[in-house]
């Protein structure tokens, strides 16, 4: 078992809420008032499943909540991967320092270990001794890792009981282009797109969900009324519009439904992220700004940039692919699925907001 370091960071403690630090930090460990806490991290871009390789980060931070200084003098490992085998790791210190912490303060250090199984865990301890030469071994939280629970647990638990069409009020028949972005939000340009790729494909059936408010929901419809009739679209059994759901339900639209439309000018925030993670092609078109850029940002962490439309014309084309190519469409949502690491996994993010919080005071 080899460990790599990846960077070490000292810091002070600052005024950082016990909340925060169990948002950041979800497994801790306390021995006389010293603290361990560690968060792991899935690295999919040093991970490589192909070759049965799969790199996890432990952002580990010690505080030291005693009354007298202590140094963190070796540390032990036991790391047991998902086949059960244990590898068992001893060292001086921890990434070549061996720190002395103050009263009050606290050190962190980031480092790494690599997997040939996609979960495993981690225990072990630190040996430290204090100002007046006490030595004590400090238990280490257990850290546990799995891929397939890092971005997608909620998807694979209603996979498996995936709800008939006609249960979530929609058609049971045909191609389900999903739309669920909030209708304030819902450009008029896209009336228009959206009239002509249902003109363009008879067998698809746009789904989109009530605004807020009815006022918004009525006229919304009134407008995109107009552009499917000027295209000779109906109306009726080419748009279902569902009431609003608890997240749950509206996750089981996702997996029912086949593709998802973002919108132009203001794209896919929480949405995009939702139909990803239920293993849907998106089809988007970046607009000029950062929020209408989002959802093409996505797609290229997951590898799916044949989904990213260069105009509205291309964007037309890739959608009516999308419905009429079945192959197509199903390599794109295993394009998806398989690249989910680099978009939900990814631990720059998380960092940064750690660093953030340690800093301020």
């Amino acid at each position: 078992m080899v460990q790599v370091v990846i960077r070490a960071i000292s810091v002070m403690s600052s005024g950082v809420t016990t909340d925060t630090l169990a948002m950041l930090f979800p497994n801790v460990a306390v021995t006389r008032g010293i603290a361990v806490r560690v968060a792991v991290s899935f690295l999919a871009e040093q991970s490589d499943p192909s070759i049965s390789r799969w790199f996890w980060s432990y952002h580990v931070r010690i505080e030291n909540g005693g009354g007298r200084s202590i140094q963190l003098l070796s540390r032990s490992w036991t790391i047991t991967d998902g086949r059960g085998a244990v590898h068992e790791v001893h060292g001086e210190g921890v990434v070549g320092e061996m720190p002395l912490i103050a009263p009050g303060a606290s050190f962190d250090y980031v480092s790494g270990c690599p997997l040939d199984t996609a979960s495993g865990a981690m225990t072990g301890s630190y040996r430290m001794v204090d100002e007046d030469g006490s030595a004590t071994t400090q238990a280490l939280p257990t850290e546990r890792g799995d891929y397939r629970r890092c971005y997608a647990g909620f998807r694979d638990a209603l996979a498996g009981r995936k709800t008939p069409r006609a249960a979530l009020g929609l058609p049971a028949e045909g191609v389900l282009l999903l739309c669920p972005q909030s209708l304030f939000k819902v450009h008029p340009d896209n009336d228009e797109l959206f009239a002509r790729i249902l003109a363009d494909n008879p067998a698809a059936t746009l789904v989109m969900f009530d605004g807020r408010h009815a006022s918004v929901t009525g006229r919304f419809m009134r407008r995109i009324a107009g552009a499917f009739e000027r295209h000779g679209v109906p109306l009726a059994g080419r748009m279902a519009v569902l009431p609003a759901v608890p997240h749950d339900d509206y996750l089981r639209v996702n997996l029912a439904c086949d593709a998802m439309l973002d919108t132009l000018h203001w794209s896919g925030g929480n949405t995009t992220l939702d139909a990803l993670a239920c293993g849907l092609p998106v089809v988007t078109l970046p607009g000029a700004f950062m929020r209408g850029r989002q959802s093409a940002a996505m797609l290229r962490a997951v590898g799916a940039d044949d989904l990213i439309a260069r105009d509205v014309d291309d964007y037309r084309t890739i959608a009516s692919r999308v419905v009429g190519d079945h192959a197509f469409r199903s390599r794109m949502a295993e394009t998806i699925r398989g690249g989910l690491g680099g978009l939900f996994d990814r631990p720059e993010p998380v960092q940064a907001f750690a660093e953030l919080l340690l800093a301020s005071r």
